[in-house]
Formats: C-alpha cells, sequence, structure tokens
C-alpha cells in the first residue's frame, strides 16, 4: 500500500516527459474521487486511472498494570489476600513482573493475581501505562 502511494505521488509530481510538474489540476477528471467500497482513485495525467486505499488512523490503547519494582534480585514481593501485613500470602513475585492493576488501597495495590483478586505493597510497585 505504501508503494501504491509512492508511485501516486511520483506520478503526479513528476509530470509527462519534458514538461514540468503543476502544482494543481487543470480539470475536474484529475482530482480524486471517491469509490463506494472505500477505496479510491486518482487520476495520472495520462488520463489512467490509478486506485488506492485511505486507511484510518490506528488507535492505541492503553491498560494500567502493576509492575513490581525495588525487589533484589533473587529475591521475591508477597502477594497477600489484603491490603497489609497481616494478611495471608497467597504467592510471590519477581521483579518486573507486571500484573493487571485494578486499584489501590491504604498504600498497596490490588492487582489480578492468577485469576483472583490479591495486593502488593506499593513501596515494592507502581501502576505503569502498557499499549495493547
Amino acid at each position: 500500500m505504501a508503494l501504491a502511494l509512492c508511485l501516486l505521488c511520483g506520478l503526479t509530481a513528476c509530470g509527462k516527459k519534458g514538461e514540468e510538474a503543476s502544482s494543481a489540476p487543470e480539470s475536474d477528471d484529475t482530482a480524486s474521487s471517491a469509490v463506494t467500497d472505500g477505496t479510491s482513485s486518482a487520476a495520472a495525467e495520462d488520463g489512467v486511472d490509478i486506485p488506492f486505499v485511505v486507511v484510518p488512523e490506528l488507535t492505541v490503547q492503553y491498560v494500567d498494570m502493576v509492575e513490581v519494582i525495588n525487589v533484589n534480585e533473587g529475591s521475591t514481593l508477597n502477594v497477600r489476600e489484603g491490603p497489609g501485613t497481616d494478611y495471608a500470602s497467597i504467592g510471590s513475585a519477581q521483579p518486573g513482573q507486571r500484573f493487571l492493576y485494578l486499584g489501590a488501597e491504604n498504600g498497596w495495590n490490588k492487582i489480578r493475581y492468577n485469576e483472583v483478586e490479591a495486593y502488593v505493597s506499593g513501596e515494592f510497585s507502581q501502576v505503569i501505562s502498557v499499549a495493547q
């Protein structure tokens, strides 16, 4: 598709051999026209229609994640049932590991851990936005 656009630009900018390129079309028949299937075409100076497709802008979606930080290599961070050290540990997380962010409570980040809601200390984790 990019090649087709480059060719289209090259054909309309160059003109015919021995002629200078014009900045404006000479008649309405050289203007772009929409076609019902979402494609368009442009007429080159020799009257040949060159089809091209109009591509809509891409939309990037972000999701908030919790990343484990400030944990020494070889160590792990406790993942707990609730927002505090008085709650039972249900697992552990490695430095750099990421989890879906569900909220915050009393300095703890609520995450999705093994398909359940769990908590990690906010001191050892950070909320980041990640493109999907």
